[in-house]
């Protein structure tokens, strides 16, 4: 039996395509027996219990009773929970995975989804909280260094891990961000048929990494500029969209979807929005939007040095990167919305990362 370890993660869109589907995929195209366990934060504890179990029966789900500040007083939890000699654990994020070496587990895998380090002191993700902040930077060191094995979402933030914690050896896979099967199964061509002037979506949250002011004030002036351009914004309701929305009352609209739904939505639109501003956070990301955006036909506007993916937009002809301004833009074509489709399901299947997963296993 193989774990699979989150800690102070909650159900979302994200969670369910990184973690949940990921479990999935592992299921179907291995023999392995692997199961969630996730410690959740307290507040809604019962409605994302549920949510989680909804995918996952067989999860183990406790509550984070001490806070995410005593983070490490969950060991013992953690502990009782693995006590059958439990061989392997895939830990997402640094907190989790230092967790689970404490705990005695004897292999244990990190997942590393971003360069933790900078998104404490670019971000300010701890909300002030200096000891939890250090905790992060700490935390992220041990888990680069000292866990048996590594899963990084891009080159990009492999050569971080060895500019900043001197990481040396070659014990690791790089796997993106990656679709499900039903991704590629959903299409929803006739909507693009019955679409005219350009169109451009943002679709994620509003987190001060992901440089929600940035991307407002580039697409109000984009608005301004061009007549024919509309704007859908796919998140939870923000003051910034609001104004915009009030400027622009025909032209821009915001919605936010289940997790099922937001392909159908993202397939009326001709560009997705990937604007980052230029810090090491941005630099090592693996935005999953990438490849949602292409499954749906989209072209993708990105900023440079977006991981590794403002390079794979250039080499694949599959969008365009942004500097200071939103170009001119014209209407995404059916062929090239083929086009699209096509990348996306030749480079952003978790089937083509299969032997990836399996090196994962084996160890």
């Amino acid at each position: 039996m193989i774990y699979y370890f989150t800690f102070n993660d909650q159900p979302s869109g994200i969670y369910e395509s990184q973690v949940l589907d990921t479990l999935e995929f592992l299921r179907k195209s291995t023999s392995v027996e692997i199961r969630l366990i996730a410690f959740i934060p307290k507040a809604n504890f019962e409605r994302n219990k549920a949510k989680i179990l909804q995918k996952e029966p067989e999860a183990i789900v406790l509550k984070m009773i001490f806070g995410i500040s005593r983070w490490k007083w969950h060991l013992p939890m953690l502990k009782w929970q693995l006590r059958n000699n439990v061989e392997k654990i895939i830990c997402r994020g640094p907190l989790a995975t230092v967790l689970a070496m404490d705990a005695g587990i004897e292999k244990v895998i990190y997942d590393g989804r971003a360069a933790v380090k900078a998104e404490v002191e670019e971000y300010d993700v701890t909300m002030g909280n200096i000891k939890l902040g250090q905790d992060f930077i700490r935390s992220e060191k041990r888990a680069v260094l000292e866990s048996t094995y590594r899963l990084a979402v891009s080159q990009k933030l492999v050569d971080y891990w060895k500019n900043e914690f001197a990481f040396k050896n070659d014990s690791y896979v790089i796997i993106p961000c990656t679709l499900n099967n039903s991704w590629f199964e959903q299409s929803f061509e006739e909507i693009r048929k019955n679409h005219g002037n350009v169109k451009l979506v943002y679709s994620g949250g509003t987190g001060p990494w992901q440089s929600f002011e940035l991307v407002v004030k580039m697409l109000r002036k984009w608005l301004k500029d061009h007549e024919n351009g509309e704007v859908l914004f796919m998140t939870r309701e923000n003051v910034l969209i609001d104004e915009l929305i009030s400027e622009f009352p025909e032209r821009v609209e915001r919605k936010f979807v289940g997790h099922e739904e937001v392909k159908k939505e993202l397939s009326s639109c001709d560009y997705g929005i990937l604007i980052r501003e230029d810090r090491v956070t941005n630099q090592v990301a693996s935005p999953v939007k990438f490849a949602e955006y292409l499954s749906a036909g989209l072209k993708i506007l990105i900023s440079e040095g977006i991981g590794d993916y403002s390079e794979l937009t250039h080499q694949l002809n599959c969008g365009q990167i942004i500097f200071n301004e939103i170009p001119r833009l014209t209407s995404v074509d059916q062929a090239e919305n083929i086009r699209m489709k096509s990348l996306c399901s030749e480079y952003f299947r978790k089937e083509k990362y299969k032997e990836e997963y399996n090196r994962l296993i084996r160890i």
